[in-house]
């Protein structure tokens, strides 16, 4: 069949069908980042939604799920320096210490 006749999702499914999953990055900023909670929680949501897409890839060969979401960068900001500690031990990454600003009361 010529692509002229193909109608339009015929043509978009084989041109995916030799390619491989696509990859969309996240970028996430971590104000008050503790020791990492809300990143795990990202991690291990981004996870499951990978999961649950490659068990639709095994049933159909639909183009949403060919689409992959990862997390491709996390600054993390943290006052505590104790804090900082874990989170560089929990992701091997480095959390940067935000500096607190001081002030002295006036008389």
């Amino acid at each position: 069949m010529t692509q002229s006749k193909m109608s339009l999702d015929d043509q978009i499914n084989e041109q995916t069908k030799s390619r491989s999953s696509i990859v969309c990055g996240i970028r996430m900023i971590e104000f008050f980042s503790g020791i990492g909670g809300m990143r795990y929680g990202v991690e291990q949501a981004l996870q499951q939604l990978a999961e649950s897409a490659s068990a639709a890839d095994q049933s159909s060969s639909s183009i949403s799920s060919r689409n992959r979401l990862k997390l491709e960068s996390c600054e993390a900001y943290e006052i505590s320096l104790h804090a900082n500690r874990t989170y560089a031990h929990n992701f091997q990454e480095k959390c940067s210490a935000a500096k607190q600003k001081t002030s002295k009361a006036s008389k």
